[in-house]
């Protein structure tokens, strides 16, 4: 009994690697992706997961995968109920931590959170990640996208920027000028074209003037985005 189970072991390996390696169909419809417990965790802590579809739980089983299996793999597999073994990463285009550099350090995080952890304890682990491996989880366009959630400074933090970037050495920091804003993000006549289809209105072309097109006004460094325009209107805008 001992020796055929182990047999049906080495044929079940076996058969997983053939139908890996002859790139095979994703499974039949139905099959559901196995979740993290880590991530069902997560979901009673933000209502939003309840929303996720198949794909993008599979997508947040990646970084957990990667630990598995060896960051050093191209790409993360996935396990589905039905069976099948599943490479996504290149068919989704996504990256895994080991492919992004420039890491942050928890002594970066420290010197603002000096409280300890901010994020859920179901949270993966973030050490060693930029913007670009979040983003392998907070997929831009799913309900765990990152705008609207994150600080301007943990952003630009996260791609690479520093401080003085944007306050040069300024003693006492304050909320750098437009000007400043725009080498990096201008012109704002470009910022309006990019923006031209928002809804209910474009937030880069204001009818009021120069006044209204402060970038401080809406898109705060250290503080929760403000919707500048709902002071007098109803216009409701995601900001990054």
């Amino acid at each position: 009994m001992k020796q055929a189970s182990i047999g049906q072991v080495v044929a079940l390996v076996l058969w997983a690697a053939a139908i890996w390696a002859s790139a095979a169909a994703p499974p039949a419809s139905g099959a559901q992706d196995i979740a993290c417990s880590t991530l069902e965790t997560a979901v009673s802590q933000d209502p939003a997961l309840e929303n996720m579809s198949s794909a993008e739980r599979s997508i947040c089983q990646l970084q957990a995968l990667n630990a598995a299996f060896g960051e050093d793999r191209r790409h993360a597999l996935l396990f589905q109920s039905s069976g099948y073994l599943r490479d996504v990463g290149g068919a989704a285009g996504i990256k895994t931590s080991a492919t992004v550099a420039d890491a942050v350090t928890p002594s970066a995080c420290g010197a603002c959170h000096v409280d300890g952890a901010v994020l859920p304890d179901a949270h993966p682990p973030v050490e060693g990640m930029t913007m670009n491996g979040c983003r392998d989880c907070h997929v831009p366009g799913t309900p765990l996208a990152l705008e609207g959630r994150l600080h301007l400074d943990h952003t630009h933090y996260l791609s690479g920027l520093e401080c003085a970037t944007c306050h040069g050495n300024a003693q006492a920091p304050e909320e750098p000028e437009t000007g400043v804003c725009l080498d990096c993000h201008g012109p704002l006549e470009a910022l309006g074209a990019r923006s031209a289809d928002a809804s209910p209105t474009n937030p880069h072309s204001s009818p009021h003037g120069a006044p209204f097109a402060e970038c401080s006004l809406c898109h705060l460094q250290h503080a929760p985005q403000e919707n500048y325009c709902a002071s007098c209107h109803n216009f409701k805008f995601t900001f990054p």
